[in-house]
């Protein structure tokens, strides 16, 4: 599983202010603690890497490492922080070269869930496979063999049942609807290479982070925030 790390490098489990002083900078949107010392309302790193520039990681940026790492942090001594720069520039080396782990051949799930990019994929070999955990349950499995379809985007209906009350499958599956579903594999392999993480810690990622369904269905035409 995936380290949970924040964008500009520092991995939160190594922190030591997290999780009581912080929840890492993705959930607490960049607030992070000591601003109470500088008085400014948003880290600058996040400000620029996840608001400006709608990357996952500062290791997608071409300027790393830039001025904005000159900064220190208050709480710390120098020395403190010329380790804790090390590290940070350590782990996006480390994040921007790491292998790639998409296994294409294993495809779409039935409910448009990307089986080919998931975490659990060293142990499942997909829902077709009867290795899913949720075989036995998951209503748009059954639905779909009960129709004799393999996937929900070949379905008529629009339909919001079992997994697809979530925002991901529901737009995974419409994409493939709407562009097919070697564009949809196409497109999960270039925004993989280019740093988007489809399960970061858990089974959440960067293409869970949306409420409107159109946009997410653009982040994964484009890998871009817009």
């Amino acid at each position: 599983m995936e380290k949970k790390m924040s964008c500009c490098g520092t991995v939160c489990s190594d922190c030591e202010y997290y999780p009581a002083d912080c929840r890492g900078c993705r959930e607490i949107k960049g607030k992070v603690f000591w601003l109470e010392y500088t008085g400014e309302s948003c880290c600058d790193i996040y400000e620029c890497c996840i608001n400006q520039r709608k990357y996952g990681h500062c290791s997608q940026c071409e300027e790393l490492p830039c001025s904005r790492y000159d900064r220190e942090d208050p709480t710390k001594t120098k020395e403190e922080n010329e380790a804790d720069h090390a590290m940070q520039m350590k782990n996006l080396k480390e994040h921007k070269g790491e292998e790639r782990k998409m296994k294409r051949e294993l495809g779409i799930a039935r409910c448009g869930l990307a089986c080919c990019l998931c975490s659990e994929n060293t142990n499942c070999a997909g829902c077709n496979s009867g290795d899913c955990p949720g075989k036995d349950w998951c209503e748009n499995r059954k639905c779909s063999l009960e129709k004799g379809i393999r996937h929900c985007y070949a379905c008529d209906e629009d339909c919001q049942k079992g997994l697809l009350t979530k925002i991901k499958p529901y737009a995974f599956n419409l994409f493939s609807k709407r562009y097919g579903e070697k564009q949809l594999l196409d497109c999960l392999e270039a925004n993989e290479k280019a740093g988007v993480i489809y399960h970061r810690e858990g089974i959440s990622g960067d293409y869970d982070d949306f409420e409107d369904v159109e946009k997410l269905i653009e982040f994964i035409r484009t890998g871009s925030r817009t």
